[in-house]
């Protein structure tokens, strides 16, 4: 249980890592286009973006798409930061040999908010990892 718990967390750090760059490529184009949006000079693949929206969704005026662009960037830049702390404890949890169940519950809360699956099963694994260890080295009564 250790051991997959140990190689769960290596895979999911790996794994939020490109989910990392992922959101920030992301959320860098959602917000950019965005507050590019009202602007009278505004870029064609930009301008693209914003006719698409507006095509899929004829309610609503530029205004409103550069609002729900920048929010939506600004929510992937925090998603982004997320993932980085997720992937920080991931790798710490994978190295470690001792772990405490603070340390695995504090990673698998972030690896839950940064959206990585293999993290999540590696803080799982941990916790009944920890568990058992606990269970073993207290006495029979």
């Amino acid at each position: 249980m250790k051991k997959a718990s140990k190689v769960l967390f290596l895979i999911g750090g790996i794994v939020g890592i490109l989910a990392a760059i992922v959101f920030l490529a992301i959320g860098i184009v959602l917000l950019s286009v965005g507050v590019i949006a009202t602007s009278p000079d505004i870029p064609e693949w930009a301008q693209k973006i914003i006719n698409d929206i507006l095509a899929q969704n004829p309610g609503l005026t530029v205004a409103q798409v550069a609002d729900t662009l920048k929010a939506s960037g600004a929510v992937l830049i925090v998603f982004f930061v997320v993932a980085v702390a997720a992937v920080v404890l991931s790798f710490i949890c994978s190295s470690k040999e001792n772990r405490p169940l603070a340390l695995l519950i504090v990673a698998t809360a972030f690896a839950v908010a940064g959206g990585t699956v293999f993290s999540i099963l590696g803080g799982i694994f941990g916790i009944i990892n920890w568990a058992q260890e606990r269970k073993a080295q207290t006495p029979a009564a």
